[in-house]
Parts: C-alpha cells; structure tokens; sequence
C-alpha cells in the first residue's frame, strides 16, 4: 500500500505477524537509498509510527529514538571539527568526555528536554565556579 504522509512517500506492507512501513527519504551524496522503517502489529499503529517520523523530520529532529546522546556529540568530535586546531579539539573532547557524556550520556535525545538541559547546566554552574571545571 503506498502512500503520501506529509512531502514523503511511504509504503506499508506485511511482514511476519505484522506490518512494515518505510518512508524514501530519497539518496545519499554516493547514491545510496535512505529509507525509514517502522514496525507494528497493524497498519494503523505503522501509520501513527510513520507520521511521527514525518513530524520529526520537518522539526529537525534526526537522532533515532534510541540514540544515546553521546553518540552524536563523539560523530561532532571526530568528523565536525575539520580545519581546528588539535589543542581545541582536545579540549572540546575532553569536555564532553568529563562533563556531558558522563552526565547525561544515558539520555536518550529524543526525550531529552530543554528544561533537563537547563538543569543540568544550572548544577553545573553551582558545582564549577568561574567556569574552573575541565
């Protein structure tokens, strides 16, 4: 069954003891296909499953729902840091190795909220005077 949710098309199918949505989300820079699939026991919870995808998307939301938060702040580290110095990238890392990964590496992005965020900045602030923590 195909069909359009949002700018996007999706098709949902039966697999196993239920059924398997995808969405195209079109090519990679090397061509390869990028699909997001979703799994359900019936093609109305696939739907729901499909159209949530669709809402993150168009908020910017990319990370996975079980992605643990270090894993794109190490990708930042190792691929998003081209043209900086080595002392920088160093400190950086070590930051996020002592402070954000430790702390809030168990948050899953997706639920992570800006007041948790704030929280935690806020202890943060309490705990590192002056910004002597590092």
């Amino acid at each position: 069954m195909k069909m359009i949710i949002g700018k996007y098309e999706a098709t949902i199918y039966p697999e196993g003891d239920g059924w398997t949505g995808a969405i195209s989300l079109g090519f990679d820079a090397v061509g390869k296909r990028q699909r997001v699939k979703r799994k359900g026991r019936t093609k109305a919870q696939v739907k729901d499953k499909l159209r949530e995808v669709v809402e993150d998307l168009a908020a910017g939301v990319t990370a996975a729902k079980g992605t643990p938060s270090p894993t794109p702040s190490t990708t930042f580290l190792d691929q998003g840091m081209k043209g900086k110095s080595p002392e920088t990238v160093s400190n950086y890392r070590s930051l996020a190795d002592h402070h954000l990964i430790p702390q809030l590496g168990a948050a899953r992005l997706k639920k992570l909220t800006a007041d948790e965020l704030d929280t935690w900045m806020d202890d943060r602030a309490e705990n590192c005077p002056a910004g002597r923590c590092g």
